[in-house]
């Protein structure tokens, strides 16, 4: 990958997480986000009206770590399903870069300095990542949610700016 240019490094990162009934993987994704190497990241939940006490989990891990970011804000919201979730937490955003994480994922270490690097090159628009499947008890289940879950889609395929666009139409299997 390209090094990354100190512009970059230092624009926001929005990190953005659609919370809905979650509660038992919550505090792994934040702290997965808290664990990443980049300073400058404002992180924005909303839960879109869970039934569980995840809102009230995030509020505590939010009250011990909230200061570690450039800004963080977390709401709640009368169910209004995921796309609506979506728009609003774009609409609250003011970074640069955009990172949605579902509330039941975890970055790995590095995960945001890389897809930052990535979008640093030049006609990079937009980066996704595949996803290692894991169970409810958090147990490896595969090596590659692109290939393995769902409609299996072709990392090769998706590597290939030639065959990319139909992957993405045809088989949408982006984790």
């Amino acid at each position: 990958m390209a090094s990354l240019n100190l512009h970059t490094a230092s624009q926001l990162t929005s990190v953005l997480i659609p919370l809905y009934n979650h509660a038992p993987y919550i505090v792994e994704c934040l702290d997965s986000i808290l664990a990443q190497d980049v300073a400058n990241i404002e992180l924005i939940l909303i839960d879109d009206g869970s039934s569980d006490d995840g809102f009230a989990i995030a509020q505590r891990w939010k009250d011990e770590h909230g200061s570690r970011f450039t800004r963080i804000e977390f709401e709640r919201q009368v169910n209004a399903g995921i796309t609506q979730t979506y728009e609003r937490l774009l609409q609250k955003s003011t970074g640069s870069i955009i990172l949605v994480v579902a509330s039941d994922d975890a970055l790995l270490p590095g995960s945001i300095t890389q897809r930052v690097e990535v979008l640093s090159q030049p006609g990079v628009m937009a980066v996704f990542g595949d996803a290692i499947p894991i169970d409810g008890q958090g147990k490896v289940t595969g090596t590659s949610a692109i290939g393995e879950l769902g409609r299996p889609s072709s990392r090769a395929a998706l590597s290939d700016p030639r065959t990319l666009p139909w992957e993405m139409i045809f088989r949408w299997n982006i984790y």
